[in-house]
């Protein structure tokens, strides 16, 4: 079964690429020439491309590439940009403060993490690109809850649920929505030990030019408590990158102002 899977994935990925190099809309017929496959098997395949609008057919019948498949171009180019964009912040200040910085995407009811630099502490979190933040207790989870509508949010951790990580994690929805009521105030989020023992963070929302929060910056270190000036001016340095990546990416709101 799982090999029918992956052949029909295959088979699905070269018909895209068919309709690519055509650069122009073609009939079945056409496919099934260029492919080599059963008319059976491209109908079926193009059906099913159809109803998730990766393919658009015309009133003549021909084929093309559908709406679906310019989004998810558009959406990984922002993420090449905006990685591109923040790399050199990161780098600035994790030379800085000597601590680990993470780039992450907040989408689809999910923290992402797409770029990350680790601390040159011999203590520091060691993080892999492309895992995700459970929404409750991370900087990048709490952001990305703080910004949606509350009946979103609150779906969100219903299906997700709040495990319990850390003796600090918070373990009701109400005592997180107060949370990220603050979040929304104060312009950042912090985790002080409630995903590891001993790990405190802070992130600092990045907004896109539609005045979307879509991405958190965020710093992680091992400060000995929370108001501390390590962990201050980490939190100065956050948020002010987030701003500065925010402005880069056509971001013109006033969300960071009266944020210090």
């Amino acid at each position: 079964m799982a090999g029918d899977s992956v052949q029909s994935l295959e088979r699905a990925i070269e018909i895209l690429q068919t309709l690519k190099d055509a650069q122009r809309p073609l009939m079945l017929r056409e496919i099934c020439d260029r492919t080599g496959m059963a008319k059976s098997t491209v109908h079926r395949l193009l059906s099913t491309m159809r109803d998730a609008d990766l393919i658009e057919q015309g009133q003549d019948g021909r084929y093309a590439l559908g709406m679906s498949l310019f989004e998810m171009g558009s959406a990984a180019a922002n993420t090449r940009n905006v990685t591109t964009i923040a790399r050199p912040y990161m780098q600035q200040i994790s030379r800085e403060l000597g601590e680990s910085v993470s780039l992450t995407l907040l989408s689809n009811g999910e923290a992402l993490l797409l770029s990350f630099i680790e601390s040159t502490s011999p203590f520091h979190v060691v993080s892999r690109v492309g895992s995700k933040m459970p929404p409750h207790c991370t900087v990048q989870g709490k952001l990305m809850l703080a910004y949606l509508p509350e009946e979103e949010a609150r779906r969100i951790i219903t299906e997700q649920g709040m495990h319990m990580f850390t003796p600090a994690t918070i373990q009701t929805y109400e005592e997180l929505r107060d949370e990220l009521k603050k979040i929304t105030i104060q312009g950042y989020a912090v985790d002080d030990g409630e995903y590891h023992i001993g790990l405190t963070s802070v992130g600092a929302p990045i907004y896109d030019d539609g005045g979307v929060v879509r991405y958190c910056f965020g710093v992680v270190s091992m400060f000995h408590r929370n108001g501390s000036p390590e962990f201050i001016f980490a939190k100065k340095r956050a948020v002010e990158a987030a701003r500065d990546i925010s402005r880069a990416l056509g971001y013109q709101g006033h969300a960071f102002d009266g944020v210090f």
